[in-house]
């Protein structure tokens, strides 16, 4: 329409997801299509930066609208106490189940946790309420907790209300975003404004949102033993951790505030709607 019938039209395009320029007809057709784009909006400076090196992108279409929390992570209303959790769940290591190989490495780390470092550390994986779990990945994780000898110590929990769901937050002493399907900038934004101590997997996108030993423990991505050794740091030093946790949560307030963010896209606007000069 733009090129053909309405030249005046003005285009935003929200950057989501990475962009798999990898394949050559993609790239082509996202070339061919960004000329006619008035403004890029990539949610963090790393995906914008990818944007001018693999694509024609212009520099001055590109802006860098940080995500926003939900209205839910800005409130300091809390579905239950951690006190009071513990009649759901009296354990302190949780995963939230996205998929992927996850929740295994979850439960190897626990392993490790376990033998390594003497702790009696349990760890609870659960299922977000709106995607059921994979009953052939829940079957096989139920094997790799036998085959370690964890049947006591691992629990399985598909959801299925989402106030379970938000209190989970509030229960376990730490939060393990585990590898790099987890440990996406959403997701570590959730894990962050939810004002558990985090332990997370080293990828770009938690190393743009993430300091390591002032927000969160970091650990090198497929890195068991590393990941074992910051989860007994949190665990042995709740103080610290929780510290840590606070600190999280004022950075993403404040950073990522859904007010600030709705100033910025109007900026956007305003910006892009100028007449062009004669």
């Amino acid at each position: 329409m733009k090129r053909w019938q309405v030249p005046h039209l003005r285009l935003l395009h929200r950057q989501f997801e990475p962009l798999a320029t990898s394949n050559a007809f993609v790239r082509w057709w996202l070339n061919h299509q960004l000329p006619i784009v008035n403004a890029w909006l990539a949610p963090l400076v790393r995906l914008g930066q990818e944007m001018l090196t693999r694509t024609t992108l212009d520099g001055r279409q590109l802006w860098v609208v940080p995500p926003a929390l939900p209205a839910s992570c800005t409130t300091d209303d809390q579905t239950c106490t951690r006190p009071e959790g513990r009649h759901l769940l009296d354990l302190p290591i949780g995963v939230i189940d996205y998929g992927g190989a996850g929740p295994a490495f979850a439960v190897e780390a626990l392993y490790r946790l376990r033998h390594e470092h003497d702790s009696p550390a349990e760890l609870v994986v659960m299922r977000n309420p709106v995607t059921p779990p994979d009953p052939a990945q829940w079957a096989a994780l139920r094997q790799l907790v036998q085959r370690l000898r964890l049947e006591n110590r691992v629990h399985l929990r598909p959801l299925s209300t989402t106030t379970e769901f938000q209190s989970f937050y509030n229960v376990v002493d730490a939060l393990l975003l585990p590898d790099a399907q987890h440990a996406r900038y959403l997701a570590v934004l959730s894990a962050m404004s939810s004002g558990c101590p985090l332990v997370c997997a080293h990828t770009p996108d938690a190393a743009e949102l993430l300091c390591h030993g002032r927000t969160a423990l970091l650990f090198p991505v497929h890195d068991l033993a590393t990941c074992a050794q910051q989860l007994f740091v949190s665990l042995s030093s709740p103080a610290q951790a929780d510290l840590l946790a606070a600190r999280a949560v004022a950075f993403a307030r404040f950073h990522y505030d859904p007010v600030q963010q709705s100033q910025h896209l109007e900026t956007i606007l305003d910006y892009v709607c100028l007449p062009e000069e004669c």
